[in-house]
């Protein structure tokens, strides 16, 4: 069924109701064109939203981080984490990527994956998809990956990802995670460097959100206007050999947005 400008328009603002969950709303994930103006439903959204933190709107609410366990899973990073090559899953691929030493350019050095957010495992939270830390800049990074094979849209990405930020306590990732990084990587933190925490969409070129991004027509405007104002850099990998093989060689082709 197609919508127009207007029907997208008002299931948005229902869907803002529930914020913490926007990312997965029905109209978030719409792919196609209205059916009056030809234009991409994702580019409606991203629009709409655009305007309302323009006008400072916080179309995030108040969320307020849940978990006070540890988030670090001791087995991440010890090499018993099994891992099946032919699963193009992005659970997978993020495996790939963090045992397989994988160059993440400005990402930094992968730390942790699958970082629970919710108290419980059915707390309706997800899971960030890959923590990395840059040492040049004392940043971490939350990630949220899609795989080659993803036909999700971007949107859902962008706002995925900077939801997440709003649930995560930076506070306890800057307590935790300072002894992985010396444990698996020899790194000490420079004390009383101020350390900051940063968002990203890791895509492979040629899977659909990655077409989105980089669409030169308006499609991907809206879309790369929108992860700039919510600060999420976006970052592409060149399409991996399938099945997906982790190379060493392998490297970040570009960071599109800052």
């Amino acid at each position: 069924m197609a919508y127009t400008e207007k029907d997208t328009i008002d299931m948005l603002e229902e869907a803002i109701n529930s914020f913490e969950f926007l990312y997965n709303s029905d109209v978030i994930n719409y792919s196609g064109k209205t059916s009056d103006k030809d234009k991409y439903y994702s580019e409606v959204c991203a629009e709409q939203l655009l305007k309302k933190l323009n006008n400072n709107n916080n179309i995030f609410g108040e969320i307020i981080p849940i978990r006070d366990k540890i988030y670090f899973q001791e087995d991440h990073l010890n090499g018993k984490v099994k891992i099946n090559l032919e699963n193009p899953r992005e659970e997978t691929t993020v495996k790939r990527i963090v045992f397989g030493n994988f160059n993440l350019g400005e990402l930094g050095m992968p730390v942790d994956f699958q970082v629970p957010l919710n108290q419980q495992q059915d707390g309706g939270r997800g899971k960030i998809d890959l923590l990395t830390f840059n040492k040049e800049k004392n940043c971490f990074y939350i990630v949220e990956t899609k795989s080659i094979k993803s036909r999700e849209q971007a949107l859902r990405a962008i706002l995925e990802i900077a939801t997440y930020r709003k649930m995560i306590d930076l506070e306890r990732i800057k307590t935790e995670y300072p002894r992985v990084l010396r444990d698996y990587y020899n790194f000490e933190l420079i004390k009383n460097v101020e350390i900051s925490l940063k968002t990203a969409i890791l895509l492979f070129k040629g899977s659909n959100p990655a077409d989105q991004i980089m669409a030169d027509d308006n499609l991907g405007e809206k879309l790369r206007a929108l992860a700039q104002k919510l600060e999420v850099q976006v970052f592409i990998l060149p399409p991996p050999e399938l099945p997906i093989r982790i190379k060493l060689e392998d490297e970040i082709e570009g960071n599109y947005l800052i």
